[in-house]
């Protein structure tokens, strides 16, 4: 190998990676740059400032919204265990008001109904991103995926007992009075 060759990739292979140059330059919210100068043998990495064409505080909170809302319609579209919850969800609603259960009541069936939607899509967000990191069976990612349903499985039967326990005494209520 000619020496100037030899210098040429000694130096390459001390250069950070494209990814780590992307990321860091996300974090620093720079927009990286790169340009080879072929006749000095050289990479340079020119890191510009990106705060000019930074957008506003409220379209930036706007565009966050925008995500997160992206966010709830994957889950909901492609993923049947949340059509489950939603169904489910719509029959404890339309029974705790065909009862005309308490305020308190309402409170604590909405907070378990969140709590269940939350971990399933933590679940969703979890699994993806162990399929991403992990596209061949690996034991871990089986049991980092077998935690995440566990979580959700633990919130729904939570969610349900406290259903139980509200619903109980007005189907006992509603069954003396029809009989």
């Amino acid at each position: 190998m000619h020496a100037p060759l030899r210098k040429f990739a000694t130096a390459s292979a001390r250069l950070p990676s494209v990814l780590q140059i992307k990321s860091t330059a996300l974090y620093l919210n720079f927009i990286p740059a790169c340009t080879v100068n072929h006749s000095k043998n050289r990479v340079s990495t020119l890191l510009t400032d990106a705060s000019m064409s930074r957008p506003s505080y409220i379209k930036s909170r706007l565009n966050s919204f925008r995500f997160a809302f992206n966010g709830l319609s994957a889950v909901f579209r492609f993923e049947p265990n949340m059509r489950l919850h939603v169904l489910s969800s719509i029959v404890v609603l339309g029974m705790a008001y065909g009862f005309d259960v308490t305020r308190m009541e309402w409170c604590l069936l909405i907070l378990c109904i969140g709590m269940v939607w939350v971990a399933e899509i933590f679940n969703t967000s979890i699994e993806t991103l162990t399929n991403l990191v992990s596209p061949e069976h690996n034991p871990l990612a089986g049991k980092t995926k077998d935690l995440a349903a566990g979580a959700v499985l633990m919130a729904a039967i939570t969610a349900a007992v406290v259903g139980l326990f509200i619903f109980i005494p007005y189907w006992v209520g509603y069954v003396n009075t029809e009989l």
